[in-house]
């Protein structure tokens, strides 16, 4: 198909060969007849036609080299209007040619007109208007016409006046004028087609050029993308991958070439890789119908190291190959597992759980068990003040001890709760008080026990305190047939010190394998002997320490044990029953030990021999049973129900307070008669009869009964459990009663089950919801990317049209309105650039990875390279590698834009200089970044990190003021921290500060 340009090229150079040799026809003839006999003419028409066949074919030669290439159907046809234009230039130099050729044919036809015969020989006149018209085009054509017209006329006879004498003449005239009108046009449309054709070339070139830029930007992108990326080819090889692949994975380009190389290790298990490869032809097949996003899919990769990661895999098929995308989810998914294991111990938990904001002293979350023990729901306490949870007479004290747990970690005491109906119950309270990075009180989390059992068992207590006696006499005794043992040990390693005078071998033998930690020294306190008992407790292995100092084997023994081994060289007998002790792996443990001097034949003293047993255990088994008996206490004090204890014949033996208010009666009304003494027959014979089926049993009986409160009319259903009481040799004693109100749990299971129904229904429409509001956001940010950024192409186009087309023709005011407008547009595209990304960061998903720190920053400084080695920029560093938990886009942007921040303001220092550094604190790696710049005040230290927030003149540093809050914003979405340090003249210095990443053993 031939292109409009190529198309009306040819028509036009068809009609220009049409005008000339119709010219050449008609007033060729006439030029010749004028000077020569017909018979001559009719030999030389025929000669001119041989020669104008010659030379128009080599012209038409020349004319078809300048045939444009073909473009685009859509090139506009010449029109006048391409030439008169309001800011087209006048060509002054083309226009001057045309009148002096005109004026020089008609000096020419006035000298040789004698030797015609005065005829108007208006082909001369054709030879001005071709040449006006190929050099100027149609202006200079048209005039170089109307001259060479007039010449004619007022040449023609009668000369010296415009008029024509005959119809001859007038056809020849009118020939004259349409060939030149002719010929001007067809120039004219040569011109603006050559034109055009320059311009769409220069496009064309500009156009490659933007695509070798992509190309480039692409490679960029694939190498410094955030996530692992390969290619595939269509042979199954792989060209192509990213740095952050071989960080994920640990295989470098090397290692994996093919497929064939990836699948065995990516998927050791043959079932699993089979799977996985059926999968993934099923979806890349699909992929490849299908224009919309690809689909991932999550499969488990075995790394170069043996770890397992959870990746998401995103095929998207391209013209020579596959393009994989891997997201590594492993961290994710573990913590949504761990997420769910704590949410569903908050809901499950038994015990009181109740999450306060410690700013406003109101309730941000509780659990189920909390809320139904105060009789209310979950929804009913959010928000409510922590104060009503406590009586009214205690408020002001309530007031001042959550003023004053701010200063304090945690607490534990006791109080009282009032409920939703106004019940009170005593309550144990344990709280921790979480704060944020400056140590401020953010939330304060508590477990709030019932303690009303308690207080109920008060009166069990003694009943209990015999059976504690006994397990407390079992234990005295255990520890006494200990000590016995220890003291039994020592006696043999005496008795066995005292036969060493008799035979060395059999002592050394004895020692060996004393049943105690023994060793024995001279007076150098050099070892001569130790058991194996002494190479097991010190952690000395099967260490040979004959001979060698006892200080060169514990050299930071201190001065304290100096001066025991000084008494007991003294013939001192030294001993501790329980002596703290560090061992070398840090354990604490707690030894019982002695010293003692043993003698030479002559009655000096030899050296000592140290006595150790590890009495650890023992202690830890008497603070165990201190603590049983302490829970005991609180556990019969705290107990919330109604409790009672009978003997055989159910007599009441004691009884706790809320019995006593369901009866209405003091315990000395109480203890001692049955229930046929406080309750009509029918009740006690109920109650008795359960009593009996307890004991029937042989264990614990449980019923549900409606009781009413004599004390003041409350009635609730109870549940009541009534279990036989036994001593230790299974003799039944009584029977203990304990029942529980459950009339609010009840009533609180019901109420739970509507709240779930509701709670599901209400997720799913919220669920719903929040889909459309994301999809929306999604919309919203690409329609203003796109909607902001058109009419900043169209301004910037259209100003580099005007400075490259007509800089010339503008004077300074107007080229520097042309520069003010393209810098104005580029700023303008830089903020919105920003304003994209700042919108990005507060919504998008961050992946938390362990990155190295020092790899992010010799990105950076690698995209630096450039204008640091243009500025002379002296760059400091200390990168050792240290690794955090971040996101690596949001990560590289951070970095990114405090070093600009940094080589911006420092550019102007001789020499500039950027130091970057790390320091590690306990769980956290602050990150420096300074520079010699100018500097600022710390007055507007926290102004620097807000939106649109500038301390310098736009003229004198350049930017968009969202760099630094785009930094803020990241470090937030991250759990980090940036803050900023300077003075005026001194340079500034960032810090970030960074949770260190936790790297499997």
């Amino acid at each position: 198909m031939i292109s409009g340009s190529r198309q009306r090229y040819i028509v036009l150079a068809c009609l220009a060969y049409v005008c000339l040799a119709l010219a050449w026809i008609f007033l060729s003839d006439q030029w010749l007849a004028s000077f020569m006999d017909l018979q001559a003419v009719v030999w030389l028409s025929s000669a001119k036609g041989g020669f104008f066949v010659l030379v128009s074919g080599l012209g038409f030669y020349f004319v078809l080299q300048g045939v444009p290439s073909a473009v685009g159907e859509t090139t506009d046809y010449f029109s006048l209007s391409d030439v008169f234009t309001a800011h087209r230039a006048p060509h002054w130099l083309a226009y001057l040619i045309a009148v002096l050729l005109v004026v020089s044919i008609q000096i020419v036809y006035v000298r040789i007109n004698t030797v015609f015969d005065n005829a108007p020989l208006m082909i001369l006149f054709m030879l001005p208007v071709i040449l006006s018209a190929l050099f100027g085009g149609l202006g200079p054509g048209l005039l170089a016409t109307v001259m060479a017209a007039g010449a004619g006329a007022y040449n023609m006879p009668p000369s010296g006046h415009l008029v024509i004498g005959n119809l001859a003449n007038l056809f020849h005239w009118g020939l004259l004028v349409f060939n030149g009108l002719t010929i001007s046009l067809i120039s004219e449309a040569m011109h603006a087609s050559r034109k055009r054709e320059i311009r769409r070339r220069l496009q064309l070139e500009d156009a490659l050029l933007e695509l070798s830029d992509s190309e480039a930007q692409f490679r960029r992108l694939f190498q410094e993308a955030p996530v692992a990326m390969a290619l595939v080819d269509r042979a199954g090889d792989i060209p192509a991958q990213n740095a952050h692949f071989e960080l994920l994975f640990g295989y470098s380009k090397s290692e994996l070439k093919c497929l064939a190389d990836w699948w065995p290790r990516a998927y050791p298990d043959p079932v699993y890789r089979e799977q996985v490869k059926s999968e993934w032809g099923v979806a890349l097949r699909r992929s490849a119908k299908s224009t919309g996003q690809p689909q991932g899919s999550e499969y488990r990769i075995v790394c170069k190291d043996g770890s397992e990661r959870v990746v998401q895999i995103y095929g998207i098929s391209l013209l020579d190959g596959l393009l994989f995308t891997f997201l590594d989810v492993t961290e994710s998914r573990k913590a949504e597992q761990r997420l769910k294991l704590w949410a569903e111990s908050f809901e499950r938990a038994q015990v009181g759980l109740i999450i306060s904001d410690a700013r406003n002293n109101t309730i941000s979350s509780v659990n189920p068990a909390f809320a139904q023990e105060r009789g209310y729901s979950c929804d009913e306490m959010i928000g409510m003040s922590v104060s009503r949870l406590f009586p009214s007479e205690r408020q002001d004290d309530i007031r001042h001890l959550l003023q004053a747990l701010n200063e304090k970690p945690h607490v534990v005491f006791e109080s009282e709760h009032v409920g939703k109906e106004g019940n009170r119950f005593p309550v144990l309270i344990d709280i921790s008080v979480l704060r944020d990075q400056q140590q401020r009180p953010l939330n304060r989390v508590a477990f709030v026990i019932d303690l009303t059992e308690r207080k109920r068992a008060e009166q069990a207590l003694s009943a209990a305190q015999a059976h504690s006696s006994n397990q407390q006499a079992r234990a005295r005794l255990a520890i006494l047939n200990q000590m016995q043992d220890a003291n039994v040990a020592r006696l043999r390693a005496e008795t066995a010190l005292a036969a060493l005078k008799e035979s060395e071998s059999r002592i050394k033998l004895f020692i060996d394998y004393a049943p105690a930690s023994l060793a024995m020294l001279d007076r150098d306190m050099r070892y001569l002997a130790c058991s194996r008992r002494w190479l097991d407790d010190y952690q000395l292995g099967d260490r040979e320490l004959f001979g060698l100092s006892h200080y060169d084997v514990f050299p930071d023994i201190n001065e304290n044990w100096k001066t025991i081994y000084s008494r007991g060289m003294a013939g001192e007998i030294v001993r501790a029953d329980e002596d703290r002790f560090i061992r070398r792996d840090g354990q604490e443990r707690w030894l019982c030990w002695e010293i003692r001097p043993w003698y030479l034949d002559t009655g000096a003293v030899g050296g000592i021999v140290i006595f150790s047993e590890d009495v650890t255990a023992r202690l830890m088994a008497k603070q165990a049973l201190r603590n049983s008996e302490a829970r005991m206490r609180v556990l019969i004090g705290t107990i919330p129900d109604l409790i009672c204890l009978k003997d055989l014949q159910g007599v009441y033996l004691l009884c706790n307070s809320a019995l006593r208010r369901l009866m209405g009666k003091g315990e000395a009304e109480i203890v001692g008669r049955t229930d046929y003494d406080l309750f009509d027959a029918e009740q006690a014979d109920f109650f008795r009869g359960n009593d009996l089926r307890a004991l029937e049993a042989g264990g614990p009986v449980i019923n549900e009964e409606w009781l009413t409160f004599a004390e003041d009319g409350y009635r609730g259903l109870f549940q009541t459990v009534k279990t036989p009481v036994t001593n230790d040799s299974g003799e039944v004693l009584g029977i203990l009663a304990i029942a529980r109100d459950i009339t609010l749990l009840r009533q609180a299971e019901e109420k739970l089950r509507i709240v779930n129904a509701n709670l599901e229904e209400r997720v799913a429409e919220r669920t719903s919801e929040l889909e459309v509001l994301n999809q929306s956001l999604e919309s919203f940010v690409y329609s203003v990317s796109h909607d902001l950024k058109a009419p900043l192409r169209g301004i910037e186009g259209y100003s580099q049209l005007l400075k490259e087309d007509y800089g010339q023709a503008l004077d300074d005011d107007g080229r520097f309105f042309v520069a003010n407008i393209r810098s104005g547009v580029e700023r303008m595209g830089e903020l919105i650039d920003d304003l994209l990304a700042y919108s990005r960061m507060e919504r998008r998903k961050l992946d938390s990875l362990k990155l190295d720190l020092a790899v992010v920053v010799e990105q950076a400084l690698k995209e630096k390279a450039e204008e640091i080695t243009a500025n002379g920029v002296e760059i400091l560093t200390d990168l050792s590698s240290v690794w955090v938990q971040a996101d690596i886009n949001g990560l590289s942007l951070v970095m990114r834009n405090l070093l600009e921040n940094a080589l911006k303001f420092s550019a102007k220092s001789q020499p500039p200089r950027v130091e970057i550094a790390f320091r590690l604190t306990d769980d956290q790696v602050i990150v420096l970044i300074a520079d010699n710049g100018i500097g600022f005040d710390m007055m507007y230290h926290d102004r620097i990190f807000e939106i649109f927030q500038r301390l310098h003149r736009l003229e004198d540093y350049p930017g968009t003021g969202i760099g630094l809050a785009l930094v803020k914003k990241a470090m937030q979405r991250m759990g980090g921290e940036v803050w900023a340090e300077s003075e005026p003249g001194q340079g500034a210095r960032f810090f970030l500060q960074l949770p260190v990443a936790k790297l499997a053993e």
